[in-house]
């Protein structure tokens, strides 16, 4: 019995001592010099540093609880919990929702809140645990951060939801830009919180936590390293009113002779005017010498290259009842088909190899985007065919 008990603790220690290796060794990765976007920077700095910043605290936290407990407060079990719990929930909480918040760059979203909401938690484990040694302190805490995490998650969801409407709204290639996977992160949390507040299974479930951290760890840095940056390309427009304002102003300083009337026509017949021009831009300067082409176009760019408004597309896109995804992804699975159909005087191309030449940097991407606007899969399209 005393035998399989030391056993268990070498293989806990083992464990523990890897998360904290490893938890050290990814915020180091992280943290490392980067080098400006144009030699390859791939994700968000403050999202390198939020997250960096969470892999820290989760090391401490492996290193403060056994200095504490072994060491600073060996007599006192109590105190030692009151002390940890504390630490760990002004760290680990506000750290891992800023994270979260980071890897949406749709906008800019506040990070003071989640820190704000660990102040009752903090209230909690110093006032009540620490100071008043209360122990109704440990249940009241876990209520409260269960309720912290459900409102966060609630949150998230519709955070998220918005954020995939403007990554459709501005990208084709969606690869590695999606964050729903984030939400993984939340339940691995959530799963580690309810092993520590039921202790199911006894010593089994530390077991369950420090490999759960582990999971957690490498799926982080995965989605970090992989989120590329979505939020710096140029703002290349000014407003639809500032651009309507600005045309009729040059329209009549350069027709000074003309009247008043004739320099102010309706701005809704101009509107409806330039926006049939917007679609003839498009085929002029995108469809034509097909920039659809390139991989990962995004709205910007676009509108860089047929020289409009940025604003002014997404409205013309709107009219339409479509997105930019889909009016890119359209044209290069029209080219993919075109590819299929044109007589070959080589070797026959691979799916995969159309798809690349169509403009697809992602087969994934290639597939989803096909079911999509044909209703079935590229394969059955070509056995029809």
């Amino acid at each position: 019995m005393y035998q399989q008990e030391g056993l268990q603790d070498y293989v806990y220690m083992t464990l523990y001592v890897i998360v904290t290796i490893t938890a050290i060794l990814s915020s180091l990765y992280l943290l490392r010099k980067r080098p400006d976007q144009t030699k390859g920077a791939k994700s968000p700095l403050s999202l390198r540093r939020w997250a960096a910043a969470f892999l820290i605290a989760a090391a401490m936290s492996h290193i403060w609880w056994p200095v504490i407990g072994n060491v600073v407060l060996n007599d006192d079990i109590f105190m030692r919990n009151a002390l940890n719990i504390g630490l760990d929930t002004i760290t680990l909480v506000p750290l891992m929702m800023a994270t979260l918040l980071r890897m949406l760059q749709d906008r800019k979203r506040p990070i003071w809140p989640a820190f704000v909401a660990v102040v009752p938690a903090a209230a909690l484990c110093f006032g009540m645990g620490v100071v008043g040694r209360n122990a109704d302190y440990e249940w009241l805490l876990s209520d409260y951060i269960l309720f912290v995490a459900v409102g966060f998650v609630v949150y998230m969801t519709f955070a998220v939801q918005k954020y995939s409407k403007w990554l459709r709204d501005n990208y084709a290639d969606l690869e590695n830009k999606e964050v729903w996977q984030s939400m993984l992160l939340m339940l691995a949390i959530l799963l580690m919180f309810v092993c520590y507040k039921s202790n199911y299974g006894g010593f089994l479930s530390e077991y369950i936590v420090q490999i759960n951290t582990i999971i957690l760890i490498g799926f982080l840095v995965w989605r970090v390293e992989t989120l590329p940056i979505l939020n710096t390309e140029p703002e290349t427009t000014e407003s639809i009113d500032d651009y309507y304002a600005r045309t009729l102003e040059n329209h009549k300083n350069s027709n000074e002779d003309n009247e008043m009337d004739d320099n102010n026509k309706s701005t809704d017949n101009e509107r409806v005017d330039n926006l049939a021009h917007i679609g003839l831009l498009l085929t002029t300067r995108c469809e034509i010498p097909k920039l659809y082409l390139q991989y990962d176009m995004s709205l910007n760019r676009l509108c860089i290259s047929i020289g409009t408004n940025r604003t002014y597309l997404s409205t013309y896109f709107h009219q339409q009842g479509i997105t930019y995804n889909t009016y890119i992804n359209r044209l290069r699975i029209e080219h993919f088909m075109r590819l299929y159909r044109e007589p070959s005087t080589t070797m026959p191309l691979t799916i995969q190899e159309m798809a690349q030449q169509s403009g697809f940097l992602s087969y994934r991407t290639f597939a989803s985007a096909f079911k999509k606007i044909t209703g079935m899969t590229a394969s059955e399209w070509m056995e029809k065919e």
